[in-house]
């Protein structure tokens, strides 16, 4: 967990966002990027994660506390694929582009490299069994 606003690691600061670094066999892939990219960054340099070691960031949904990061990461980061809904609006899309990033755009589960996918794009609220 490089982000959340749960208690874990001491020395990451709290704070209302969420981000999750996944480490596949051949690459790593960042979910989400938080609400603060400064605060992203600052997490990573605590658990000695460097931006360029990063290869994919997965956005499964366009709401402030995942993705106001991003712009932040991709000033450290630029040209890596960044995977989002199609359903993500258009504007949204081209500023991620604007940044410097490749989109990739999904609706189905997602390959992003070895041990690592997106999910389906879902339709609706959860349901258990």
């Amino acid at each position: 967990m490089v982000n959340d606003d749960y208690e874990g690691e001491e020395a990451l600061d709290m704070e209302w966002r969420f981000s999750c670094l996944l480490e596949g066999s051949e690459k790593a892939a960042l979910i989400d990027t938080g609400a603060d990219g400064e605060i992203l960054l600052h997490s990573m340099k605590k658990l000695t994660v460097e931006p360029d070691s990063v290869n994919a960031v997965m956005l499964p949904h366009n709401h402030w506390d995942h993705t106001c990061g991003l712009n932040t990461f991709l000033q450290r980061k630029s040209g890596a694929a960044v995977y989002v809904p199609r359903v993500i609006p258009e504007s949204f899309k081209s500023a991620i582009r604007e940044a410097g990033a490749r989109v990739t755009e999904t609706s189905q589960a997602t390959p992003v490299c070895p041990g690592i996918s997106t999910t389906p794009v879902l339709g609706g609220p959860l349901s258990l069994p």
